[in-house]
């Protein structure tokens, strides 16, 4: 089974001090993903709670146009 593709929230950018960052979930799961599971670029989502939620806090599907 191939694991979805969630959207990466940056919260607070990686800074000299803090070189890490930090960031969240957009749909809220807890686990610990791989770097081929998460992203910034709303596009390559797949994960269904996370283009729910992009689309309520945008006011539009990932997949067109605004």
């Amino acid at each position: 089974m191939k694991r979805r593709v969630h959207l990466e929230v940056i919260t607070c950018a990686a800074t000299e001090a803090d070189p890490e960052g930090e960031s969240e979930i957009a749909c809220g799961t807890q686990a610990d993903f791989d770097a081929e599971h998460l992203t910034i670029y709303p596009d390559h989502v797949t994960c269904k709670r996370c283009l729910k939620r992009r689309q309520a806090d945008h006011g539009f599907s990932v997949r067109e146009k605004p």
